[in-house]
């Protein structure tokens, strides 16, 4: 019997054993995955207190205010999704986020300044392209006009929803592209 038993191991054992490193791995997987999990409940647990007591802190500023309008609601405050005026709902995500004055004018800078960087970087792609597309007598260069081309969309698109933004802070409205794309004076906005 010792003679067939050491067969046997010799024969098996390269099968047994890594079955058993795979039983190990899913174990440390599974544990691991648990506590991924308890750690994103315990985040978002930590992120619904953080709202709730951002509500309460914009019920109660709000009630120390002046009494020139009505207050926020608290369905207002927790779904600012919902409401269909754009004013209101962009006076309640202010109140939400704790936002000043002065933290506006330096969203709106900021803004203001990307879209700027967004506009000189498609200018600068569409410009690179022009000389490749006219002068490239290789593969290489034809295969750089993808390239340029996706960093001036890539630039456009940053550009709008800067402006965009830029847009709703100076009006203090959150209305949709859409409504800013009907805006008659848009090409004076986007290059301002």
């Amino acid at each position: 019997m010792g003679m067939l038993g050491r067969f046997l191991r010799f024969m098996f054992y390269p099968l047994v054993r890594p079955a058993s490193d795979a039983a190990k791995m899913l174990k440390t997987t599974k544990e691991s995955l648990d506590a991924l999990r308890a750690r994103r409940a315990a985040i978002w647990a930590e992120e619904r207190e953080r709202r709730a007591r951002s509500i309460e802190q914009a019920l109660a500023r709000r009630a120390d205010e002046s009494g020139d309008g009505p207050g926020f609601t608290e369905a207002e405050l927790e779904r600012p999704g919902e409401i269909a005026d754009d004013g209101r709902r962009f006076e309640v995500t202010v109140a939400l986020h704790m936002l000043s004055a002065e933290d506006l004018a330096s969203r709106c800078d900021g803004y203001r300044r990307t879209k700027w960087f967004g506009l000189v970087l498609a200018a600068t792609m569409v410009l690179s392209a022009l000389p490749v597309m006219l002068l490239s007598k290789t593969i290489l260069g034809l295969l750089m006009l993808p390239v340029l081309a996706m960093g001036a969309v890539y630039g456009l698109a940053t550009a709008f929803r800067a402006a965009l933004l830029q847009s709703q802070i100076e009006s203090r409205r959150l209305h949709s592209w859409r409504t800013y794309l009907a805006r008659p004076d848009l090409f004076r906005h986007l290059v301002s």
